[in-house]
This record gives structure tokens, C-alpha cells and sequence, in this order.
């Protein structure tokens, strides 16, 4: 058995040099001659023999967690996979609403923001779409994908019928965010996809617990963003204000601790009248 799979009595991993190796019965080596150099890897043919046993992938003592770490961390377990389940769930029914929005004869009002913003904010997500043939706005437009690299379905969708070439657009951005979207969405909870279902939700799309869950751990952390940065204001403004109050304070110290301040101008006092002085 390999030395690396090996630990002691007590849970230690082995440190062994050379001569230690040598010393234990049992003991073989495998050596590799790769392009670096050559590289020995240590065996022993019955480790508790000689004081070992093979490793398990266990917790040490030390780090055992509690009853309530147990039991929290089952909870935790099964919160993930209700709401990995209601993904699948919510995403069925997300993109069954995406579908039947960019079909309809007018689009929403504010299409072209939101395919600006795909072409932008999304354009990670939506670029890696378009390299693999926009499959989604395939689906949502009705249109059949064809099979080859240079096929063009949707542009000659487009280009056969020019009404729909907004359409088109908006199923290209829409499908590119939806194919970026898995279950880990729920638990990451980016601003981009919040902003992405808070805009469905005002097309008329009802949010799903978990979708709502994504808005909702967003808003928070806006909250909490915009409470730190009006704590820094707020501390800024003091500074600032400390700031103009010790600078009063020495230009009064000045006024009290310098020289009367001079009233005339020496150069426009009388010339002394001789008489007095002699």
C-alpha cells in the first residue's frame, strides 16, 4: 500500500526520511522517470505490522461537530435540495413566460434597453450564447436550429420576415441569460441576475419563492452597501467638520498671542516739530 495513504496509530501522517524506510519491513518503491527527473514512490506490504494503518476520510477528534452543528448542517442539506428542486421547477415555467414574450406582436416597451443591456451588462453571457448558435432563442422563437457551423437560422428568420428583427434580438439576450443560468443562481444571488428577474417581474412574470429568494438577498445587500456608505459620509462630514473648527481655533490663538495689530501706517506720522526738540 502506498506510504502517502498511510497515517499512524495515533492519526499522525507519516514523515519518514531514507533510513527510516530502509528500517521497516515490507517496504518497496516504484520509481518514474519523468522529464524533471525521477520520482520514488514508497509501499509497504502490511503497514499495521509495522505501525500504521491506512487512512480514512474522517474528521479528527479535535474538529468533531456538535449534536447542533449536526443537526444545522443537515438542515442546510435539505434547504439545498428543496430549493435546487424548485429550480428546476421555476425554470420551466421562467422560460415558458420568455417564450411566449418575445412571440407576441408588440414587445414590452422597453425591449430595446433591455437588448442594449444584454449587449453590455450581459455581454459575457449572452457572447458565450451566440458562439453556440443562440440555442434557447431557438427554442423561444419557434424557429429550427440547423445542424453546421455556418447555419443561420435566426438571421434568416430575421431576414425573411423584418418586423420580427427586434424580436429576434430580444430572444438572442433573454436566451443568453437563461443558458447562464443553473441552480447555484439561487445560491450565489448576483445583481445581474436579481436585475434580470426583477425585469421579468414587471413584464408580468410571477416570481417563484426561490427567484423571489435571489431578488430578495440582493435587495438586502444594497441595503446594507448603502448603510455603509452613509456611515462613511456621515464620518467624512465629521472629519470635515473637526477639520474647520481646529483651524478657528489657531487663527484665534493667533489674533490673541501676536502684536497689537498696527492702526496707521509709520510712514504718515508727523515730522517732530524742532522746537520741542530743542
Amino acid at each position: 500500500m502506498p506510504v502517502f495513504q498511510l497515517v499512524t496509530a495515533d492519526g499522525r501522517y507519516p514523515r519518514l526520511s531514507a533510513e527510516e524506510m530502509d528500517a521497516l519491513d515490507g517496504r518497496g518503491a516504484r520509481i518514474v522517470d519523468y522529464f524533471d527527473g525521477p520520482e520514488a514512490t514508497y509501499y509497504l506490504r502490511d503497514p499495521e505490522a509495522v505501525g500504521f494503518r491506512r487512512r480514512q476520510h474522517e474528521t479528527p477528534a479535535e474538529v468533531t461537530m456538535t449534536d447542533e452543528q449536526k443537526a444545522e448542517q443537515k438542515a442546510e442539506r435539505r434547504r439545498v435540495i428543496a430549493n435546487s428542486k424548485a429550480w428546476d421547477s421555476a425554470e420551466t415555467v421562467r422560460r415558458t413566460f420568455v417564450a411566449s414574450l418575445v412571440t407576441r406582436k408588440a414587445l414590452p416597451k422597453n425591449a430595446v434597453q433591455v437588448i442594449a443591456a444584454g449587449l453590455t451588462t450581459y455581454r459575457h453571457e449572452v457572447g458565450r450564447a451566440v458562439q453556440e448558435g443562440s440555442p434557447l432563442a431557438h427554442e423561444f422563437l419557434g424557429v429550427a436550429r440547423e445542424r453546421g457551423y455556418y447555419s443561420d437560422a435566426l438571421g434568416q428568420y430575421a431576414a425573411a420576415t423584418p418586423t420580427k428583427a427586434q424580436h429576434v434580438a430580444l430572444a438572442v439576450v433573454l436566451g443568453g441569460i437563461e443558458a447562464s443560468l443553473s441552480r447555484e443562481s439561487w445560491r450565489s444571488a448576483q445583481p445581474e441576475v436579481a436585475e434580470y428577474l426583477r425585469q421579468l417581474a414587471a413584464w408580468g412574470y410571477p416570481l417563484s419563492e426561490v427567484e423571489q429568494l435571489i431578488v430578495n438577498t440582493d435587495e438586502k445587500r444594497r441595503a446594507a452597501r448603502d448603510a455603509d456608505d452613509d456611515a462613511d459620509d456621515a464620518d467624512a462630514d465629521t472629519a470635515a467638520a473637526e477639520t474647520d473648527t481646529d483651524a478657528a481655533e489657531v487663527d484665534t490663538a493667533t489674533v490673541e498671542d501676536g502684536h497689537e495689530p498696527v492702526t496707521a501706517d509709520p510712514s504718515e506720522d508727523p515730522e517732530p516739530d524742532p522746537a520741542e526738540a530743542a
